[in-house]
C-alpha cells in the first residue's frame, strides 16, 4: 500500500474472525478538499485475494468560490477476487 499526504492508509489488518484471510485497510484523508486539489486513487486486488477498503469518516469538502477539485478512482479486481469498496 502506498499513500501520499494528505491521504493516508492504515496498516494492513487481518482482524475479522469471520474471514481471517481478508485484508482490511482504512483510507484516511487529512484535512479537507480545497479548490485546486486533485486526487487519484488506484486500487488493485490480485486473483483469489479478499480485501475491504473503507474510509475512516466523511470527507470534508470546503466552499470553493472559484476553482474546483477533482478525484479520480480506478478499481481493478482480478478474477476470483473479492473487494468491498466502502469510501
Amino acid at each position: 500500500a502506498l499513500a501520499t499526504p494528505p491521504l493516508q492508509i492504515s496498516r494492513a489488518r487481518y482482524d475479522d474472525p469471520a474471514a481471517p484471510g481478508r485484508l482490511n485497510l482504512t483510507l484516511v484523508h487529512l484535512g479537507g478538499v480545497l479548490a485546486g486539489d486533485q486526487y487519484e486513487l488506484n486500487v488493485a486486488i490480485g486473483s483469489g485475494a479478499e480485501a475491504v477498503v473503507a474510509g475512516a469518516a466523511a470527507t470534508q469538502i470546503y466552499t470553493m468560490s472559484s476553482g474546483s477539485a477533482c478525484q479520480q478512482t480506478v478499481i481493478r479486481a482480478a478474477p476470483d477476487s473479492t473487494l468491498c469498496w466502502m469510501p
